[in-house]
Order: structure tokens, then sequence, then C-alpha cells
């Protein structure tokens, strides 16, 4: 089940990494793959140190880990349930739009420049914090937690941005219905944590 959960965790985490990476290729915005490299390890790093002081605090209540990071993989899921109803707008989102209207050569708006992907790699590992503490205090890998954030979010990224890039829509991305979904899913990690 670990592994299974690792990679759920990753892929959930990501989700809105995939679609700013879409976002950015709508608006024909090119993130780099070092860019993409700099946030993915970001997240990484956001996912590890959690996941590892989780795994600590699990350690001295084993009979209670699972437990204890079921019932916290649970909040974080609600927390980003509540958010997604609550919140008319994604904040990935609201980077996109400011990076789009700031001032800029046409360098400058086709690529991210350097302050531009250190805030997004830092906004996007927020995500990761709270399901990262949860997995650890449910004895979940700390150092193979970190790796899978960093590749599936290194691939949602650049995924969402080459489509984005090669494809001209002209809809609305149903922000509110991926957060929704990405909250139910920990929420169903959490709950199997506390069940099985």
């Amino acid at each position: 089940m670990q592994y299974a959960a690792i990679v759920l965790l990753g892929i959930v985490a990501n989700l809105d990494n995939m679609c700013l990476g879409l976002v950015f290729g709508l608006q024909r915005k090119h993130i780099p793959w070092v860019s993409n490299l700099v946030i993915s390890l970001i997240s990484g790093l956001a996912a590890f140190i959690p996941c590892f002081i989780g795994g600590l605090a699990g350690s001295t209540i084993r009979q209670w880990a699972n437990l204890v990071g079921g019932l916290l993989l649970c909040a974080a899921g609600a927390w980003m349930f509540i958010a997604a109803l609550r919140n008319g707008k994604k904040h990935t989102e609201k980077i996109a739009e400011s990076a789009q209207s700031s001032p800029s050569g046409e360098d400058r708006r086709k690529r991210l420049n350097f302050r531009e992907t250190v805030l997004l790699g830092f906004t996007l590992a927020l995500n990761c914090i709270g399901l990262s503490l949860g997995a650890g205090v449910a004895g979940i890998d700390s150092g193979i937690l970190a790796a899978s954030m960093i590749v599936f979010s290194f691939m949602s990224i650049f995924f969402g941005n080459q489509i984005g890039l090669k494809n001209r829509l002209h809809v609305r991305l149903p922000q509110k219905l991926i957060e929704l979904l990405s909250a139910v899913l920990v929420i169903g990690i959490g709950l199997y944590e506390i069940f099985v």
C-alpha cells in the first residue's frame, strides 16, 4: 500500500501544477526545463521535511501512527475541499495572470524568469506540506515521497505546458472541479490508512 499511496499523493499534490502549466501554455508562455526542475525540487523539499518530521513523531507512537497519519491526511483533504469551495479563483491562476500582465519584453512574455520560477515553486509547494506531514506519521518513507513529488511535479508542469502551447483552447479550465477531486482523493487515502 505504501508505494500506491506515494504515487497517489504525488499525483494529487501536483494536479494544480498541471493546470498551471496549461494556463501558461495557453498564454503562449514557455516554462523552460530548468525552471520546471527548480519548481519540482522545491516541491520535493517541501514534501521531504514534513514527511521526515512526521516519521520521527510516528516512530514514538507506532501503534497510533496509521490512525494519526490518516486523520492528518483527512484533515488536509477537508481543508483543500473547503478552500476549493470558498475560493473563487485558484492561487496558481492568479500568479499566471499577474505574470502575463507584468510589463516585459517579448522574451519575458515567452519564458519564466528566475523570480517567477521561485515564486511559483514556493506557492505550489504549499500543497505538499500538509499531505507530507500526514504521510510521514502514517509511516511513508520521506525520501521516496520526495522523489515522487519531484517526478510528478516535473511531468505535470511539462505536459500541461506542452498541451497549452500546442492547443488554442477557448474554454475555462475546471479549476474548482480539479481541486475538489484532489481533496476527495486525499481524504480517501487518509481513510484507507485508518481503516485498512
